[in-house]
C-alpha cells in the first residue's frame, strides 16, 4: 500500500478532479490503509489488501478490501475521549471528508467503500 495514496491522487487529477479533492481522497485512503495495517495485520497469516478506485456516474469511489481481522472504522467515528482528543482523529477526518462510508465483512473479507 506504499505509494497508493500518491497513485490515487494522480488518478483523480488525471480524471479532472481538482488538487484539493484529489488530496482529500488520498488522505482518506492513507488513513484507512494505516488502520488496516495497524489493527488488522498479524504475524501468523498471509494477509492482503486490495485497493480499487472507480468513477461511476460522476461519483468517485475508493474500495479497500482485505482479509485481516475484522475492523469496522464506522464504530470509532464518534469515539471522542476528552482526555485524548487525538484518539481516532484519522477516522473522524475521513468521516468528515467522505460523502459515505460503507463497511461489511463477508466470509472473512473486509470491504470498506468510501464515496466522494
Amino acid at each position: 500500500m506504499i505509494g497508493a495514496s500518491e497513485k490515487v491522487i494522480g488518478f483523480c487529477m488525471e480524471h479532472d478532479y481538482d488538487k484539493q479533492t484529489a488530496s482529500h481522497v488520498g488522505l482518506c485512503l492513507e488513513e484507512i490503509a494505516g488502520n488496516v495495517l495497524e489493527h488488522g495485520f498479524g504475524k501468523s497469516h498471509n494477509y492482503y489488501a486490495d485497493i480499487r478506485v472507480v468513477i461511476r456516474e460522476e461519483e468517485l469511489m475508493v474500495r479497500v478490501r482485505d482479509n485481516c481481522r475484522e475492523f469496522d472504522p464506522r464504530k470509532r467515528i464518534d469515539a471522542f475521549d476528552p482526555d485524548d482528543p487525538g484518539k481516532n482523529i484519522g477516522i473522524r477526518i475521513v468521516a468528515q471528508i467522505a460523502k459515505t462510508i460503507d463497511y461489511y465483512n463477508n466470509a472473512g473479507t473486509n470491504t470498506l467503500i468510501m464515496k466522494f
